[in-house]
């Protein structure tokens, strides 16, 4: 794919003029996105998508485009490239003294926005507010698509209202920041608001707004767009806006999946690769959110940040089938939980959400190994008691005991809940997804420290093939699993 996106110049916005109709914009591309063997399409009840122009076997790649923009997390720049987000500490700015790159070209790439970010709060760890990291990251990636938007077509017209307009600025971030449903309080909006109202600060990096009259979902929609860069073991480095990709409508199971390669020459690349067959003329999906949400939950945060009702196959099953709820274990199936455990109405249950709570707070850095595996072990049991196997919260509960067992060096408590950890990403997940490849890849590994080898061939080959379909063959991870399969000895 590294060739074909070379030779389509990477499919980036910055080299389509805003003059353009919606057609024209779609024939350009569909010309360059022939050789994938997929177009844009225009459903009356989806609005545009992306649609098979031929048979594809599962592991296709269907498309792949450069970032239009990208924004590293704070916590990542001392380590990784603000331009290509790889791991290097070679160059760094000489006045923020944080963000790294890997040479002078790689820095003066991105000298365009870092330099307007340089010694903002949250760069230099002294934000007097709690807003997380990611919150920032998408402040940040605003200005950045403003300046992006400015450089590529200087004498366009800005659409953008004065940041002197203080006041509708403020309530469109609080409000849209409310709409994300993701637990930012408050207190910390005002200080997000201004801290967004310093970056865009200059006049050449106004924030763009989605339509006149549109005060309250601008930022909303423009967050709900982007993704989340992720590393190769899935750890989010930070948001960046492919406007490709960003076509692929939603489904709970889709059949498409993406992964990244960290390129130095064109920075973060957006690869998208079918996870099973797809026939001609089918729509690429994919999910917009975590599979291990409960339907319930899932639903009310689809009307939140998309503004629509998922009506596919999983969730309608989940729905109107009583058999398949108890196929799948009641992973659609559960009531949403009131979000405040003090408004539980059920005294068992809220008793012990109290106490996961509770115990959780105790966490810390400062807690021996041996102790946070201790507690968390206490707290997946206590989730188990309200919660199913499959919640989110509880897998979340059961990654953190797998990793505090590794550090403690009780192997078999990591094998066991690592076993367990593939059983519920099976049923969440389905086949073919990274996330699982992950995990049997770790359970490979743990077995073949126990010297269990059989199985952890058995374990790891798995991996190598969801990684082949997934990430491809020549990708790092693929070749590290297989690597590691051929050093385990055969029984």
């Amino acid at each position: 794919y590294q060739r074909r996106v070379r030779e389509a110049e990477i499919q980036n916005w910055t080299t389509m003029s805003s003059a353009w109709s919606v057609e024209e914009q779609q024939a350009h591309f569909n010309g360059k996105l022939a050789e994938w063997g997929v177009q844009i399409a225009t459903c009356e009840d989806r609005g545009r998508s992306i649609v098979a122009t031929r048979d594809l076997p599962a592991g296709s790649v269907v498309l792949a485009e450069a970032a239009f923009v990208t924004s590293l997390h704070a916590t990542e720049m001392s380590v990784r490239c603000g331009f290509c987000f790889n791991e290097t500490n070679a160059f760094r700015c000489s006045k923020c003294s944080k963000q790294t790159y890997c040479n002078a070209a790689h820095q003066r790439a991105d000298y365009v926005h870092h330099k307007r970010e340089c010694g903002s709060l949250w760069i230099k760890d002294e934000a007097p507010f709690s807003t997380s990291d990611a919150a920032l990251a998408d402040i940040a990636l605003l200005g950045r698509v403003r300046r992006a938007k400015e450089r590529a077509a200087p004498s366009e017209p800005c659409d953008a209202e004065p940041i002197a307009q203080v006041v509708p600025l403020r309530a469109r971030v609080a409000d849209a920041l409310h709409m994300q449903a993701a637990g930012v309080s408050a207190e910390s909006d005002d200080q997000v608001v201004k801290e967004a109202e310093r970056v865009f600060a200059d006049e050449r990096a106004k924030p763009p707004v989605a339509a006149a009259g549109d005060d309250a979902s601008w930022l909303a929609r423009f967050r709900a767009h982007n993704f989340g860069i992720d590393d190769s073991l899935l750890n989010t480095l930070g948001p960046g806006v492919f406007p490709l990709g960003a076509l692929l409508n939603h489904s709970c199971d889709g059949n498409a999946v993406h992964t990244y390669a960290l390129s130095p020459k064109y920075g973060p690349i957006q690869v998208w690769r079918t996870r099973y067959d797809v026939s001609k003329g089918d729509e690429l999906t994919h999910s917009y959110l975590d599979p291990a949400m409960p339907l319930d939950e899932r639903r009310v945060r689809f009307q939140a940040l998309y503004g629509f009702v998922c009506k596919c196959e999983r969730c309608e099953a989940g729905l109107d089938s009583e058999h398949e709820r108890h196929k799948r274990m009641a992973v659609d199936g559960v009531t949403q939980l009131p979000a405040n455990v003090d408004d539980d109405p059920d005294d068992e249950r809220r008793a012990a959400r109290r106490a996961a709570v509770h115990l959780e707070q105790q966490l810390d850095a400062s807690v021996e190994p041996e102790a946070q595996l201790a507690t968390l072990l206490k707290v997946l049991a206590l989730r188990r008691k309200y919660l199913h196997a499959f919640h989110v919260d509880v897998v979340r509960t059961q990654s953190g005991v797998v990793e505090a067992a590794l550090v403690s060096g009780k192997m078999a408590i990591a094998v066991k809940h690592t076993a367990e950890l593939i059983n519920a990403y099976r049923v969440i997940y389905g086949d073919n997804w990274p996330l699982l490849g992950v995990q049997l890849s770790v359970f490979g590994e743990l077995l073949a420290l126990c010297e269990q080898n059989e199985a952890a061939h058995v374990a790891l080959d798995e991996a190598l093939r969801i990684f082949t379909i997934t990430h491809g063959e020549t990708s790092s991870v693929t070749r590290s699993v297989a690597a590691r399969i051929a050093s385990v000895p055969k029984e």
